[in-house]
């Protein structure tokens, strides 16, 4: 009767007082790592209360910059038996009361336990400052020794701070997953970091941070935006006595996740590049997508040469360079042959010309010298090289077939043209469309013209990109007289000449 009583309870947790579980399958992008490009590693949670077992490839599609990716391999984290590093913040501010505290405390210990044997965990308190007790160990012992040290102290509460620490700890050993957890009851009064810097700092790391939250929903509001950019998530409940399920059910997702590997046909050729990631799920009844955009640094070198590491000699890049290779011979054939022709045509044209001269002795041919051109001759007009950008090329003016119209902001009516093939929209300066308002992000959305269609992309904004009143999840076409509303501003779209 007791494990009744105790799964009906967390299914009702879950379903009514946790942000993102909505009683439907929930998929989340927790982690891309590009370091190894060209290939791209992707963790992912899908959860239906608890976490979803037994997925297969057949149950996911991948997409990179709009294009579906025909080959990946994805296995789970128990499969892999990878190991994962988690920094544990624990707030030991007299902002919780004293059995907030305890329950916090004791959630925590049941966490550490229920950890791998390779799995490593740093513990951090933070009130007034914050103190790291222990750096990551793979002891449990130490680790809940640690822990029993904290006492609760301190009036004020630097919770962004702590977040930063826990981020800067973390890039030791890269190579592990990394992820952080906090309890917190969302009160913040003297960190240094500020909201927009956390932010911006997690979401280009991609670290997912998980808050445990009690207390008002309303204090928690940033720490849900910064933990949905990091990868991350939010858990609410008011009830104490669910903490410790909370934290050995996120232990459980953890343990349980997915990672995707594939080979990336993202543009390699300039040093620091930007690619955007889909993940599709669906299974049966069940369905879910989750967009994030991804960074990684390269050059063709270093292309070519982690294509020369065995670990990717699998049997469909063997078949692709066996193929190259073929295609190269085939032309170093064809020129061959191509250019022995063209010289016999020549010989057969060359005419030896002789003259003769009175005495009827034979002179050497007169050779025709051909003009050569002078150093500084300009090539003809319609020769001349024109060099066009990969990026924001500027459209003729025939060619402007759309155009943005404010219909509620700042400055209502006032009308954007679509000038260039690729429009940035945002707050800043270097935006081709500049909207004076600020809850538009930096760079809040980008227009693409291709194929003569018009499609829309969120660039990670912090309100994201609303059509007709519906948020965009993933790219999409817009079509004449759509509404795009990016924070306070709505643009209407109009497909006609401007």
């Amino acid at each position: 009767m007791s494990r009744i009583t105790n799964l009906f309870i967390t299914i009702l947790i879950f379903a009514v007082s946790f942000s993102g579980v909505d009683g439907r399958p929930y998929l989340k992008i927790q982690n891309i790592q590009s370091g190894s490009y060209p290939y791209i590693t992707v963790e992912v949670s899908v959860t239906n209360v608890k976490p979803i077992e037994n997925l297969t490839s057949r149950d996911f599609e991948i997409y990179e910059n709009g294009w579906k990716v025909g080959f990946y391999n994805l296995t789970s984290v128990a499969g892999r038996g990878e190991p994962k590093k988690i920094a544990l913040l624990v707030d030991s501010s007299h902002s919780l009361t004293s059995q907030e505290f305890d329950t916090q405390m004791e959630g925590v210990r049941g966490f550490i336990r229920s950890l791998n044997t390779d799995d490593k965990v740093s513990i951090i308190s933070f009130s007034d400052t914050v103190e790291i007790h222990c750096g990551y160990t793979s002891s449990k012992d130490q680790a809940l020794d640690c822990l029993d040290k904290i006492k609760q102290k301190g009036k004020n509460t630097v919770l962004y701070d702590a977040i930063k620490t826990g981020i800067n700890i973390s890039s030791e050993e890269p190579n592990l997953r990394s992820y952080i957890i906090v309890f917190t009851d969302g009160k913040e009064e003297k960190s240094r970091i500020v909201p927009g810097t956390l932010k911006e700092l997690v979401k280009n790391m991609r670290l997912p941070v998980y808050v445990i939250g009690t207390g008002s929903k309303s204090k928690l509001n940033e720490l849900a935006m910064l933990s949905q950019l990091s990868g991350g998530e939010v858990f609410f409940s008011g009830n104490l006595s669910t903490i410790g399920k909370i934290y050995l059910l996120l232990s459980d997702i953890l343990n349980k996740n997915y990672v995707i590997r594939y080979l990336s046909q993202a543009d390699f050729t300039s040093i620091n590049n930007r690619a955007s990631l889909e993940v599709r799920f669906s299974n049966g009844q069940l369905s879910d997508q989750d967009v994030a955009d991804f960074y990684y640094s390269t050059s063709i070198l270093s292309y070519l040469t982690r294509l020369a590491s065995k670990d990717l000699w699998n049997e469909r890049v063997v078949l692709f360079f066996s193929g190259f290779l073929l295609l190269l011979i085939l032309s170093f054939i064809f020129g061959r042959v191509s250019s022995g022709a063209v010289r016999k045509v020549k010989e057969v044209k060359e005419v030896k010309v002789v003259h003769t001269d009175k005495a009827g002795v034979d002179k050497e041919p007169v050779k025709e010298e051909q003009p050569t051109p002078k150093r500084n001759q300009k090539l003809p007009e319609n020769e001349e090289i024109s060099e066009k950008t990969s990026e924001a090329i500027e459209l003729p003016e025939n060619y402007i077939h759309g155009y943005f119209v404010e219909k509620s902001g700042l400055n209502p009516g006032k009308k954007y043209q679509i000038k260039f093939n690729k429009t940035t929209i945002g707050h800043g300066e270097n935006n081709h469309i500049i909207l004076d308002d600020p809850t538009v992000s930096y760079n809040h959305a980008r227009v693409d013209f291709k194929r003569g269609q018009f499609y829309i992309y969120d660039l990670i904004s912090e309100y994201g990109v609303y059509i007709n009143g519906k948020k965009l999840l993933r790219p999409r076409a817009i079509h004449d007289f759509d509404e795009i509303e990016l924070g306070k501003t709505v643009l209407m779209f109009r497909r006609a000449s401007g």
